[in-house]
């Protein structure tokens, strides 16, 4: 979870639970990706998943098409609203309610 300014939230979510070495190689990457992207401003959702993806498959020299649910909200407290994106469904904005 990251804070982008007073009122806004990124929280990103990932599992690599058993699943080892591999799996924390994985966390490893994708977190250090994240950072990056975070650092150069990417905030929107769908982007910061496509970004991800794209580098994950660039450090892993991946080719071909592969198939990975990733999900990612950012959520902007103040105005009560938050935008969701994952790997099956685009970007969508919906209001938070407590």
């Amino acid at each position: 979870m990251r804070n982008l300014d007073a009122d806004t939230v990124l929280l990103a979510v990932g599992d690599c639970t058993g699943h080892g070495v591999p799996g924390a190689l994985m966390s490893m990457i994708g977190i250090t990706l994240l950072d990056r992207l975070i650092q150069e401003g990417v905030t929107e959702p769908a982007l910061i998943l496509e970004q991800l993806h794209l580098g994950i498959r660039r450090a892993l020299q991946q080719d071909g098409d592969t198939k990975t649910a990733r999900t990612a909200w950012t959520s902007d407290c103040a105005a009560s609203n938050a935008r969701l994106a994952g790997s099956a469904f685009p970007a969508r904005p919906f209001a938070l309610t407590s």
